[in-house]
C-alpha cells in the first residue's frame, strides 16, 4: 500500500484539521481570551474561517502555524471589522499576516477582506 500523499492532499488535510480544531475550540470554550470562563465569545468564528481561507488562497504554499483573534471594531453605519493575525511558514521563512474582515452586522454579509504582512 502506497502511503505517500501529494502536497495538495496533505495541505487539504492540514487545513481541514485546523478548521475542525477551531470549531471544537469555539464550542468548548477554549477560545477564551477575556478570561470569562462562563461565556465564550464565538461571534467571530465565521469570520475567522473566512480569514483563514482567504489567507490560504493568497499563500497556497504556506502552512498555517497559529492564529489569533485581535478583536472587533464597530465602524458605524451597520458595519463591523474583525481583525486576526495569522502566522505562516513557507519554505525557510516564517511571517505574520494581519487579516481584516469587514462585514455588515444586520445582514451578516461579507463586505471585504484586507491583508498585510507583518514586517517581521
Amino acid at each position: 500500500m502506497n502511503l505517500r500523499y501529494s502536497k495538495k492532499v496533505t495541505g487539504t488535510i492540514r487545513l481541514s484539521f485546523l478548521l475542525a480544531t477551531l470549531a471544537v475550540a469555539a464550542c468548548t470554550g477554549l477560545a477564551l481570551r477575556a478570561g470569562h470562563a462562563d461565556a465564550a465569545d464565538t461571534s467571530y468564528h465565521k469570520w475567522s474561517l473566512i480569514a483563514i481561507k482567504e489567507t490560504k488562497d493568497k499563500y497556497p504554499k504556506a502552512a498555517l502555524v497559529d492564529y489569533s483573534h485581535i478583536g472587533r471594531t464597530q465602524l458605524g453605519g451597520g458595519l463591523s471589522e474583525e481583525k486576526f493575525k495569522l502566522w505562516l511558514r513557507q519554505a525557510d521563512r516564517e511571517f505574520g499576516v494581519f487579516v481584516t474582515v469587514r462585514f455588515s452586522d444586520a445582514e451578516d454579509r461579507l463586505i471585504s477582506v484586507a491583508m498585510s504582512e507583518t514586517p517581521r
